[in-house]
C-alpha cells in the first residue's frame, strides 16, 4: 500500500480523476464563500427629505461615500461589495442631499466618507453598524452634525477616524470590543462626545483639533488610554472606569477661559496614570480612585485653581509644577507611602493633605523651587514617620503638621515666612526639625522635638 501513492504522480488513473474532482469541489466552495462575504448595500435618495439612505445586509459590507463638488453624492462598493447590484450609485444631478444615513448590520463593515460639500449643504451625517468589527473613516468633509455608532461585541474591535473635517455636534459610540479606537485629527468639532464600552485596551486620541465642550468616556476595561495633544477646547471632561493601568495624557492643552476647564476622573483600578500640561484655562482637576500605585501630574499655566485628589490606595504619587495658578491643592487618602510634590508654582495658595498611613511607611510632601505664595498649608495623617521637605519658599503664612503618630521629620532650607509665624506642628515621640540655618520666621515645638543642624 505504501507504493500506491507517489508524491510526484499518481500511478493509478482512477486515483488521479478522484483527486481532480476533489480539487474542483474545493474550488467551487471557495468562490461561493467569497461571493457571500462581499454583500450588497441598497442606496436610495429620499427626495422628499433630501436624504441619502444606505442600508447593508448581514455580510461584510465595504463602501466609500464621496460628496461631489456639484452637490451629488456617490456611493461605491469596495472589496467586491455591490451597490444595488452595481459598482456604484450617484444621486441625480439637481436633487439636493442634506443628510446621509448609513445603517449596516452585523458583518465586519467599513465605511469611508470624504469630499468637500458646499457650506451648509450637508446638515447631518449618521453612520451606524452592528456587532461586527467595524471601521469608519471621515476625512476632509464637513456638516452640522456627525453621529457614528459601532456596536462591536466583546470579541470585535471597532475603529473610527475623523481627519481634517468640520462638524458641529459630534457623537461617536463604540461597543465592548477590546482594542477599539477613536482618532480625531486636525478637525474642528463642536460639542463632542466619544464613548467606548468595557473592552480592554481601548484608546481615544485627539491631536491638533479645536473643540467646543469635549467629553471622553471609557468603560471598565483594563489598560484604556485617552490622549489630547495640541488641542483647544471650550472645556474637556475625561472619565475612565475601574480597570487597572488606565492612562490619560493631555499635552499643550489650551482651554477657553469662559469654559469649565479640564476634569479627569479615573476609577479604582491600580496603577492609573493621568497628566495634564496646560497652556491656559480657568481650572483643572484630576480625581483618581482607591487603586494603589496611581500617579497624577499637572504642569503649565492655569488662570484659576488646579487640584489632584487621590483615593486610599498605597504609594500614590501626585505632582504639580505650574508657572501660574490661583490655588494649587493635592489631597491623598489613607494609603501607605503616598508622595506629593509641588514645585516652581507661581500660585497664591497651596494646600496639601495626606491621610493616615502605617507607621512603617509614612507619607512624603516636598515643596520647592522658588515658590512665592500667600499661604502654604500641609497636613499629614497620624500614621507616623511622615516627612516634609521645604526649599526655596517665600510665603506670608505657613502651617505644617506631620500628625500625631510620631517619627515625623520636617526639613527646611531657605524658607522665609513674612507676615505670620511659620508653624511646624506634630505630636507623638521622635519628631525632628532639620534646619539648614537659612530660614526666617519658622517655629517648631522645641521642647518635644529634636533639632538637627544640616
Amino acid at each position: 500500500m505504501l507504493g500506491f501513492i507517489n508524491c510526484g504522480r499518481a500511478r493509478v488513473g482512477t486515483r488521479t480523476r478522484r483527486d481532480k474532482a476533489i480539487r474542483r469541489r474545493f474550488a467551487l466552495e471557495h468562490l461561493e464563500g467569497r461571493a457571500l462575504l462581499n454583500g450588497t448595500v441598497i442606496a436610495t435618495l429620499d427626495t422628499a427629505h433630501s436624504a441619502l439612505n444606505v442600508t447593508g445586509d448581514q455580510f461584510n459590507n465595504s463602501i466609500a461615500i464621496v460628496e461631489n463638488a456639484d452637490g451629488t453624492v456617490t456611493v461605491s462598493g469596495r472589496l467586491g461589495t455591490s451597490v444595488d447590484g452595481n459598482t456604484s450609485y450617484t444621486t441625480p444631478a439637481g436633487s439636493p442631499v442634506t443628510s446621509i444615513n448609513v445603517k449596516l448590520l452585523n458583518g465586519n463593515d467599513s465605511v469611508s466618507l470624504s469630499g468637500k460639500p458646499a457650506v451648509g449643504q450637508i446638515s447631518t451625517v449618521s453612520l451606524q453598524a452592528g456587532t461586527g468589527s467595524d471601521s469608519f473613516s471621515v476625512s476632509g468633509t464637513r456638516g452640522n452634525r456627525l453621529t457614528i455608532v459601532a456596536a462591536g461585541t466583546a470579541a470585535n474591535a471597532d475603529i473610527v477616524c475623523v481627519d481634517s473635517s468640520t462638524f458641529g455636534q459630534t457623537s461617536i459610540t463604540e461597543g465592548n470590543g477590546p482594542r477599539s479606537s477613536v482618532s480625531l485629527t486636525s478637525s474642528t468639532l463642536g460639542l463632542t462626545t466619544v464613548q467606548q464600552g468595557n473592552g480592554a485596551s481601548d484608546s481615544i486620541s485627539a491631536s491638533n483639533d479645536t473643540f467646543g465642550p469635549l467629553i471622553f468616556i471609557q468603560g471598565g476595561g483594563q489598560g484604556d488610554c485617552a490622549t489630547l495633544a495640541n488641542c483647544t477646547a471650550f472645556s474637556a471632561t475625561v472619565s475612565q472606569g475601574d480597570g487597572a493601568y488606565d492612562s490619560v495624557q493631555a499635552t499643550a492643552l489650551l482651554m477657553n477661559p469662559a469654559g469649565t476647564g479640564l476634569s479627569v476622573t479615573q476609577g479604582n483600578g491600580a496603577y492609573d496614570q493621568a497628566s495634564a500640561d496646560l497652556q491656559a484655562g480657568p481650572c483643572a482637576s484630576i480625581h483618581q480612585g482607591d487603586g494603589y500605585g496611581d500617579s497624577a501630574a499637572m504642569t503649565g499655566f492655569c488662570n484659576g485653581g488646579v487640584s489632584i485628589v487621590q483615593g486610599n490606595g498605597a504609594t500614590d504619587q501626585a505632582s504639580e509644577v505650574l508657572g501660574q495658578a490661583v490655588h494649587a491643592s493635592i489631597v491623598q487618602g489613607s494609603g501607605n507611602g503616598d508622595y506629593a510634590t509641588v514645585a516652581a508654582v507661581g500660585a497664591v495658595d497651596i494646600d496639601v493633605a495626606q491621610g493616615v498611613s502605617s507607621a512603617a511607611s509614612g507619607d512624603v510632601t516636598c515643596v520647592s523651587d522658588d515658590v512665592t505664595l500667600n499661604s502654604l498649608v500641609i497636613a499629614q495623617g497620624d500614621g507616623g514617620n511622615n516627612y516634609v521637605s521645604l526649599e526655596d519658599i517665600q510665603t506670608n503664612l505657613l502651617s505644617v503638621n506631620v500628625g500625631n503618630g510620631g517619627g515625623g521629620v520636617v526639613e527646611a532650607d531657605n524658607v522665609a515666612v513674612w507676615s505670620f509665624a511659620g508653624q511646624i506642628l506634630g505630636g507623638g515621640a521622635g519628631n525632628n526639625f532639620i534646619d539648614h540655618q537659612t530660614n526666617v520666621g519658622l517655629t517648631y515645638p522645641s521642647t518635644t522635638w529634636g533639632y538637627i543642624i544640616a
